[in-house]
């Protein structure tokens, strides 16, 4: 039986999944999450409402959270579940994960145990802006490193 190795490169926006031999790869499947490239006035429904108090001093409500993180987030469980699917359909051996550090963290909340242990290599930098052949070169020095 072959090794195989799934292969995850991904940011905020986009997540790259690739199958992963010992002398080869192949695209398996791209996500892609455009409301992570939206202003955060077009991801905000409503402006903050106001308050008034007996003082007559008022205010306005701020949202606990950032409207951009919460895009990221909802993205690093879609990424998550996509993963768990394609497992599900074939076995790998292991996986490796190539994401910004700050979506690495996100991303890592959202992972079965499962999962997790399958995981032999963290490359905590974003190679989705590099063009096709740089981003070729990078996958072929991960084969070469795994295997």
């Amino acid at each position: 039986m072959k090794k195989t190795t799934l292969l995850l490169i991904a940011n905020a926006t986009q997540a790259k999944i690739y199958e992963v031999t010992p002398h080869e790869y192949g695209f398996i499947q791209q996500l892609e999450h455009a409301e992570s490239r939206l202003k955060t006035k077009d991801l905000t429904r409503d402006k903050p409402g106001h308050y008034q108090t007996s003082h007559k001093s008022q205010g306005q409500f701020i949202s606990p959270t950032d409207a951009h993180e919460e895009e990221h987030t909802q993205f690093a469980r879609v990424i998550a579940d996509a993963i768990k699917k394609i497992m599900e359909k074939k076995h790998y051996q292991h996986i490796i994960l190539c994401a910004e550090p700050h979506f690495y963290g996100l991303l890592n909340q959202f992972l079965s145990k499962s999962l997790v242990h399958l995981i032999t290599k963290v490359v905590k930098k974003d190679y989705i802006p590099l063009p096709d052949i740089e981003l070729e070169k990078v996958i072929e020095d991960l084969i070469h490193e795994h295997f």
